[in-house]
């Protein structure tokens, strides 16, 4: 054991106090020790954090929500060069197929180059052509680029929004979609079968079979396609210098296109918030890298008020997510992820109303997305398709409807800060939301009003839509995802008749066995004041996620009418919750 920092002590005894199970898994993994840094890491946890060394070896990573997104760290329980080997190897053997070319892309977190590499090699010893990405990109970029190199996959390392400690690898189908459930199963059962390390192959990184890209081969590529987003360019141009942006990426991908994607819009006046703009892994700015999350957004914020600009805007880790903050009679203001999405549903169903198709195009919205764009839609004579929560289930849609996506397609967009406007990719898109949301400003400052005061009009005539989103928060281990689910199990065993005074008038269980139902882990209620409940274990975090809104017609004021509807979701909450705790 000459891997092990201290001469004559040896950190495997102490491997005799664990679980068999987990002892079975710690041998395996020093069996084939793929680098030196991972078994000092195992030999130091096991001398400081042996319940430590338990969860992270207490079991094995699964695939789920169009791939897997964990802490990173030694285990079979976290990503690492291991883990990340063997989901290749299950990709590689689920997909099985002559002359297959899959392009790999990465964010700027700890490893991402690494995992990527590995990801690689691996598929590269299953005679899969791999493109690997020189430089970071977001995930909505790698997206595009299958599509437009009409690749058969793509792998993104990245975890998104979550914070610093994780990271995740994503699979995109041929169409630059997030996989279907059957993919995602089929994969989990070839990862199922990798009962030992031997069964993981590797090429050497400079094998024939992979190819190094410069993105800025594609960066062009990109930027074109979604100004074909753009509806009123020549104001853009003209007075695109007169909207002030602060813009963030976070630490992340985002300042690799969003600063090009708005300046080719005519967003010149850009002041980029300098501490958070450069890529790093370690986000020593915030905790969540975020975009909807006001702690992640002070820097922003603070820039925002400072310069007296118009907007700020700021993107997550891979720059699918965006979240805004307007100035607004003096006051920065942020924007909730659905106001997000009634914005740019207003915007595209106004400029499609005006031509002479608009009855085709349909908006694609989650559960949770605001009842508001339902009202909007209709009122232009569109339509919309509700989908189970997850973008996974909305480019499921756009793939349903095969050649005829680019007639149907107008919008697809969830609460959690994420929408995709146009057929250019299969992914919601930060980089694309930043260029429209501006152009969305632009037409209201050219008018005296800002975003605000859009939303005001738009309330004005559907009414109010509140909303409260709590999330309960379990260990990241098999006992606190127990915990989660048996929660959900009491629901589904006794579903309550009543949340509070107020009569259940519709039960909706995702996982019943109902061939209309999309299957899911959620459930839907429906009380006797049209007031919605949803509940779903999150896919990604070892959260169980509790939504609740409302719809209030009257009110006196824009204002009034806001601090009535929060106290009433609020209280809502505190009703639902109290059935968790009964």
């Amino acid at each position: 054991m000459s891997f092990f920092p201290k001469p004559g002590d040896d950190p495997l005894q102490k491997v005799n106090q664990l679980p068999g199970h987990v002892q079975e898994k710690i041998h395996e993994w020093l069996r084939y020790p793929l680098d030196r840094e991972s078994v000092q890491a195992l030999a130091t946890l096991l001398q400081e954090d042996l319940p430590g060394v338990i969860n992270a070896f207490d079991r094995d990573l699964s695939f789920g929500t169009s791939g897997v997104r964990a802490l990173t760290g030694i285990g079979s329980y976290r990503l690492n060069v291991y883990t990340i080997a063997k989901l290749s190897q299950a990709v590689a053997n689920y997909l099985r197929k002559d002359n297959l070319r899959i392009i790999i892309a990465y964010d700027n977190r700890k490893d991402s180059l690494l995992f990527a590499t590995v990801a690689a090699r691996v598929l590269a010893a299953a005679n899969i052509h791999v493109y690997v990405l020189k430089e970071i990109r977001p995930s909505p970029f790698l997206s595009f680029a299958i599509r437009l190199n009409r690749c058969d996959a793509g792998i993104m390392i990245t975890a998104s929004h979550n914070p610093k400690e994780y990271n995740g690898y994503e699979l995109y189908g041929d169409d630059g979609g997030a996989i279907d459930t059957a993919m995602e199963e089929g994969i989990q059962s070839a990862l199922s079968n990798i009962s030992s390390f031997e069964q993981v192959h590797m090429t050497p990184i400079y094998d024939p079979h992979i190819e190094w890209i410069n993105p800025i081969t594609w960066d062009a590529a990109y930027l074109s396609a979604i100004k074909a987003l753009q509806y009123f360019p020549e104001q853009d141009y003209k007075l695109g210098n007169t909207l002030q942006i602060v813009y963030s990426s976070l630490h992340g991908t985002g300042s690799t296109l969003a600063p090009k994607a708005l300046a080719s819009w005519g967003f010149s006046s850009l002041y980029l918030v300098e501490e958070q703009i450069n890529p790093d892994p370690a986000f020593p700015t915030l905790t969540y890298p975020n975009p909807g999350d006001k702690e992640a957004s002070q820097l922003g914020l603070q820039k925002l008020a400072q310069t007296s600009s118009d907007l700020f805007i700021a993107n997550d880790c891979d720059a699918d997510r965006i979240g805004v903050a307007v100035m607004h009679k003096g006051l920065p203001c942020m924007l909730s992820g659905n106001e997000l999405s009634i914005l740019c549903a207003y915007h595209l169903c106004s400029h499609y109303a005006k031509l002479s198709y608009p009855l085709q195009k349909m908006i694609i919205l989650t559960v949770i997305s605001s009842d508001l764009i339902k009202y909007l839609v209709e009122d232009f004579h569109m339509r919309w398709i509700e989908v189970p929560v997850g973008f996974k289930y909305i480019s499921a849609k756009m793939r349903e409807w095969g050649d005829k996506v680019d007639e149907y397609f107008l919008m697809g967009t969830e609460e959690s800060y994420g929408c995709l406007m146009g057929t250019y990719a299969r992914n919601k898109d930060g980089i694309a939301g930043a260029a429209v949301i501006a152009e969305i400003a632009l037409q209201a400052k050219v008018q005296g009003k800002t975003l605000i005061d859009l939303l005001h009009t738009i309330y004005t005539k559907y009414g109010l839509f509140p909303e409260k989103l709590h999330s309960l928060e379990f260990h990241n281990s098999s006992e606190g995802l127990k915990k989660r689910d048996e929660l959900m199990y009491s629901l589904r065993s006794d579903p309550p008749s009543k949340i509070g005074s107020l009569p259940v008038i519709s039960y909706v269980d995702y996982l019943a066995p109902d061939p209309s139902l999309i299957q899911t882990d959620m459930i839907i209620m429906q009380l006797k004041d049209h007031s919605k409940i949803v509940i779903r274990p999150s896919g990604t975090e070892p959260l169980l996620r509790v939504y609740v809104s409302s719809h209030i017609k009257n009110f006196t004021s824009i204002e009034e009418g806001k601090k009535q509807g929060d106290l009433y979701v609020a209280g809502l909450l505190q009703d639902v919750l109290q059935c968790f705790s009964q």
